[in-house]
């Protein structure tokens, strides 16, 4: 933070709104330290085996819960006595009659959850271990 500093600035919008009356300068030895921290961190731990195998799990899963949600609720071609949603969601998805209102609803709330969420749901939807009725119990 005491690396930046706020200067007036002006262009063709610098009137007509405050957003553009001022400039974020950043000091260039931060900007610097900056880029080698992002170097050392995408190094050490983005680029990692570890990293990328959570990556293509996490994708899998994701995959997994929008293919039973898209039979149910977007083409409608599932049980429709299987209830996967919160009911206002649920609710708002049979009253829409778009496919593509439909699509964008059930995207929302999958990319709603939260990682610990989507894993939840994975786990009540394909988990026949002993712990995947735990939450429930």
């Amino acid at each position: 933070i005491r690396a930046c500093s706020l200067q007036p600035r002006t262009n063709f919008l610098s009137s007509a709104t405050r957003r553009y009356q001022l400039e974020l300068v950043i000091d260039e030895g931060m900007k610097r330290k900056a880029r080698l921290n992002k170097r050392i961190a995408k190094a050490l731990v983005f680029d990692t085996p570890q990293l990328h195998q959570l990556d293509f799990k996490a994708d899998g899963v994701l995959k997994r819960i929008f293919e039973v949600l898209e039979e149910r609720y977007i083409q409608r071609s599932g049980q429709r006595s299987w209830h996967f949603l919160p009911e206002a969601v649920e609710r708002t998805l049979e009253s829409e009659e778009d496919v593509n209102i439909r699509a964008r609803l059930v995207c929302d709330w999958l990319a709603n959850l939260t990682d610990r969420g989507a894993w939840r749901v994975h786990q009540r939807l394909f988990d026949v271990g002993s712990d995947a009725m735990g939450g429930f119990l």
